[in-house]
């Protein structure tokens, strides 16, 4: 049914008593709902019929790529490339978004693979993983310029493929990717305040700032090595959950969950795979740096906090605890299993106390993995296989069934009081 139609009839509906304006609103609010949803979908079939057309085309080069001369393999790669990128761009202007977008992307996966399959020709010998650099960089540029969700997307996966691809090969992050990425998607997400941008930015910050960076240094090194391996992580985790505490919108709030919770995983990962937490031979000078950039951070979250009458979540900072510059195995060992209890602990006490629904879910579940975690780490290794995941899915079972009573309690008694 077309829309003026609904509404000629909504409106005799409500002339004729059956149905109040309010219901009529509602009526027609969900039927263009409904109508976007079939148009989006509408506008992907264009975009996957072109990227298949493109890829049949390239499948067929590819299938008789043996049988070419170099300088035809150079004619189809210098040919296609820009054809790809012309196409798409006369596309969009034209309005036709979904076809522009699809050429688009096969401009970028074109050049990527015609640089390999010139590498190859040649016999290039790569030191470092510049090809993905200038691969990511074009995506990442058409990415900034159109900002539309596939090209975001295949820029994300080409950044993580080429810092993959580097630390494996060369023991190393690409500096360039490291910060060309951060930069392009940080002005995406202020250009577009989406939270699914946001949380792609938050997934690549932890990635490469938090997990490869560190990787980069795994010999020892002076001080500023070791800054960079055993501070620079936490000091840009501190800034996401600055970011996320002075924000009010989903999309940056985001930032501060995100940083939390890689840190939880961080602790769990450790005691579940009985991970040496322990960093050995770190110099005083990093140790004391991260101390007065942690004592900083929590004076100015407490502050912060007390202003805001927030005071409640300042547990938070206890994920922040140095347990790697601890230099005894034993008390890291036990700093992280009171870290990872303690955590989601804070968090349904937060929830309780002041009803919010999400915490308290949050706050039960991780506090079912921390269970696991230390009793994965103590049962597994002192009791029988057979006695442990029996008693493991037995305590699981009761907590699940625990919390879950008490969150319902809990949310009950919030609707009563609001009452």
């Amino acid at each position: 049914m077309k829309r003026n139609e609904l509404v000629s009839f909504i409106e005799k509906w409500i002339n004729e008593g059956i149905i109040t304006s309010e219901q009529g609103e509602r009526m027609l609010s969900s039927a263009e709902t409904r109508t976007e949803e079939r148009g989006f979908l509408l506008r992907l079939l264009p975009l996957f019929a072109a990227i298949l057309l493109g890829l049949s085309m390239l499948t067929f080069i590819a299938s008789n790529w043996g049988g070419m001369t170099d300088e035809a393999k150079l004619a189809v790669i210098f040919i296609f490339v820009p054809a790809f990128y012309a196409a798409g761009a006369i596309l969009y202007r034209k309005g036709k978004h979904s076809w522009g977008i699809a050429g688009i992307f096969l401009g970028v996966v074109s050049f990527g693979v015609g640089m390999l399959l010139i590498s190859d020709m040649f016999q290039y010998m790569a030191y470092d993983a510049s090809l993905f650099f200038f691969w990511s960089l074009f995506a990442l540029l058409f990415a900034c310029l159109y900002r539309n969700m596939l090209l975001i997307v295949l820029a994300a996966l080409l950044t993580i493929a080429g810092q993959i691809y580097s630390a494996s090969a060369f023991e190393s992050v690409h500096t360039g990717i490291l910060l060309v990425s951060t930069v392009c998607f940080i002005y995406i997400v202020q250009k577009e305040k989406r939270w699914m941008y946001s949380f792609i930015l938050a997934l690549l910050t932890i990635i490469q700032w938090c997990v490869l960076l560190p990787f980069s240094f795994h010999a020892p090194g002076g001080v500023w090595a070791q800054l960079v391996q055993y501070t620079v992580p936490f000091i840009v985790l501190m800034i996401m959950v600055f970011m996320g505490e002075k924000a009010k919108e989903d999309y940056i709030t985001l930032f501060k969950k995100a940083a939390l919770f890689a840190l939880y995983l961080y602790y769990v990962y450790n005691i579940i795979l009985s991970e040496a937490i322990v960093a050995n031979h770190v110099k005083p000078a990093v140790i004391t740096i991260y101390a007065l950039l942690l004592l900083l951070a929590f004076t100015l979250s407490y502050s912060w906090k007390k202003q805001t009458g927030t005071i409640f979540s300042i547990y938070e900072w206890i994920l922040f605890v140095p347990v790697l510059f601890l230099q005894n195995e034993t008390a890291a060992d036990w700093a992280a299993l009171l870290i990872v209890m303690c955590y989601p602990v804070g968090l349904l006490l937060e929830g309780y106390k002041y009803v919010q629904k999400q915490k308290i879910a949050a706050g039960s579940r991780l506090f079912i993995v921390s269970i696991f975690a230390v009793y994965f780490q103590f049962g597994f290794t002192y009791m029988s296989k057979s006695l442990f995941f029996l008693i493991g899915a037995v305590l699981i079972i009761v907590l699940y069934i625990f919390l879950s009573k008490k969150e319902k309690q809990v949310l009950q008694h919030g609707r009563e009081q609001k009452k």
